[in-house]
């Protein structure tokens, strides 16, 4: 019996074919290992990760390896919700079981949350400019979801918890607003709100505290 050989202009286009369709399903499979690694070791030495990880691991009283999420880069944290000028919204978390931890962060890595340096973020929000880049209700907003999930901002003055207010004279002052708060997730019917009243007090030097009133 004899075999045919095929002519050698229909090897190559076949050959050709195979090629470009082996690099097709390779692209499809997304970024190579190496460009993953790239990623990842980029993220773990960003600044601002490094150090909004390690204020979740305190406050969640676990070791740093085990908190999550974050961003890996300056354009990403810019980018993130709730993120104001110079001041970046960031949620992190630990799991099993997942517990959250939200803050803003600089890109100096100084992290402002209710308990600490919240001044920064009242800083970026305009408190003590003349023309804020926040308004009263969009911070509290802001303050309701650094609180965490199952907190919104209240507005009800016939319960006397009147709508949001800064009210600065001489660059010193205080923010008032009322959040509440509903237990999310499990399955179980919501319970009845809890009310609390947020006062933040601004002093001419530019620095802030937080006090959250039940």
């Amino acid at each position: 019996m004899r075999l045919k050989l095929l002519p050698l202009f229909f090897c190559v286009p076949f050959c050709l074919f195979t090629e470009q369709k082996v690099l097709a399903n390779t692209a499809a499979f997304g970024p190579s290992s190496k460009q993953a690694k790239s990623s990842e070791t980029s993220a773990a030495g960003f600044k601002p990760n490094l150090a909004v990880h390690a204020y979740a691991a305190k406050k969640l009283g676990v070791p740093v390896e085990r908190i999550e999420g974050g961003a890996i880069d300056e354009r990403t944290a810019k980018g993130m919700p709730y993120s104001v000028r110079g001041a970046w919204a960031y949620t992190v978390w630990q799991n099993n079981p997942r517990r959250e931890v939200r803050t803003w962060v600089t890109a100096e890595g100084i992290v402002s949350a209710p308990d600490q340096n919240i001044e920064v973020f009242f800083k970026e929000a305009g408190a003590w400019d003349k023309r804020p880049a926040l308004t009263p209700q969009q911070i509290a907003e802001h303050l309701a979801w650094v609180f965490g999930s199952g907190y919104m901002v209240e507005v009800s003055p016939e319960a006397g918890r009147p709508a949001p207010r800064l009210e600065m004279k001489a660059d010193a002052g205080t923010f008032r607003c009322f959040l509440s708060y509903r237990e999310t997730g499990g399955g179980a019917m919501p319970g009845p709100p809890q009310f609390s009243e947020i006062v933040v007090t601004l002093t001419m030097d530019h620095h802030a505290t937080l006090e959250k009133r039940s």
